[in-house]
Order: structure tokens, then C-alpha cells, then sequence
């Protein structure tokens, strides 16, 4: 499975009171406390790791690592009701002057370039914050992006407008790696410092 990076983190955080168990010994019962111990936090984070547990037991078993597959038919901890929300356009106008904002006092370069190409490209969070370079080509001002960083595990190719390209071209190239917005590892790692 790929998950972005926060996920990752939030997984094993989930994950972390069956750390030390043998996957095989798991019972059916521990994973369905684990689960409604999380969705009484986060609903949606319960199914998220449901749905990981489930893929990874589905594998184990598609290999013949594992006889049984102890989540099988489980439902989820909750129903989910798909997001149809859209800003507003004083909500689109906010979120520009913050990205064509020169203030560093509001928030970092690295931050307001992200926001403005949220607003101009209409990708999902994760889409623009783990933006490689080997995605982005200038020239044709298109950014690739491949199925398995895509929510709907379908590839896209998103055309760049002139704001988007000047934004790119305001981005630094990081000595360490690709990612456009990955300034505190160098480049080695996307963005994750929405809460901040």
C-alpha cells in the first residue's frame, strides 16, 4: 500500500498497542477493539485502517503466508458521506491573497506556494504537497500525476497556468530530492506541516 507519509505515521501510532503480536496470533476480536478504539477519536481514520489491516491480510493470504483472513466481511466503523463542499469565492479569494501574500509574518514561502497552486490546480492536498519535480514539466506546463499517488488511483494530467509556473519557479531546488515542498528534509520528503 502507499500512503502518504502523515499516514504512514498515523498507522503505526493507530497500530502501536498490537506492536510485539505475531500477525498470525491477531484475533478477529482484538482488531475490532483496535478499531472502535480509534473510531471514537476519528470515524474515518477507523475505516482508513481497516481498509489497510484488510489489504494487508488479503496479500498475506494472496501469497500463502497466511491460511485465514480474520477481517473478512467486517464492516466499517461508520458509514461515510462523500464531501461535496467547494469554496466559496470569498473563501478562494482569502486563500489567494494568502498565497500571492509577500508577509512572512503570516506564513512561509513554502506554505503560500502550496496554497496557490491548491487554488489553481483544484488537486487534493496530498496531490500538491508530495509534488516531485520528475512530475512537473515546465515547458509543456503540465504536471503528471501518476495513479498511484491519485485518490481515485487514476492518473491525470493537469494543465499549469502562468500563476502556476511562476510559482514553480519561485520553488528552490532542494539538494536532497525531488519533492517541490519538502524544505525541512531537504527534498527528500513531501510536505506534512498542515497542523502547523
Amino acid at each position: 500500500l502507499k500512503h502518504p507519509e502523515h499516514r504512514i505515521r498515523q498507522l503505526k501510532q493507530d497500530l502501536k498497542p498490537l506492536f510485539g503480536h505475531l500477525i498470525k496470533d491477531v484475533t478477529r476480536r482484538e482488531w475490532v477493539d483496535l478499531f472502535e478504539k480509534v473510531a471514537k477519536r476519528a470515524p474515518y481514520a477507523a475505516n482508513r485502517l481497516q481498509a489497510a489491516v484488510s489489504a494487508m491480510y488479503s496479500d498475506l493470504c494472496d501469497r500463502g503466508i497466511l491460511e485465514l483472513h480474520p477481517l473478512l466481511r467486517l464492516k466499517k466503523r461508520t458509514k461515510e458521506v462523500p464531501r461535496d463542499r467547494v469554496f466559496s469565492l470569498d473563501e478562494l479569494k482569502r486563500c489567494w491573497q494568502l498565497a500571492s501574500s509577500n508577509t512572512p509574518a503570516q506564513s512561509s514561502d513554502q506554505f503560500r506556494h502550496l496554497i496557490g497552486l491548491l487554488a489553481l490546480t483544484g488537486c487534493r492536498r496530498e496531490e500538491i504537497a508530495a509534488m516531485s519535480w520528475s512530475e512537473v514539466d515546465i515547458e509543456r506546463r503540465l504536471f503528471n500525476l501518476p495513479a498511484a499517488r491519485s485518490k481515485t488511483k487514476v492518473g491525470r494530467t493537469i494543465p499549469l497556468c502562468d500563476q502556476a509556473i511562476r510559482i514553480l519557479e519561485k520553488r528552490p531546488r532542494l539538494p536532497d530530492g525531488d519533492f517541490i515542498f519538502g524544505d525541512a528534509t531537504l527534498g527528500r520528503s513531501s510536505f506534512s506541516g498542515f497542523s502547523k
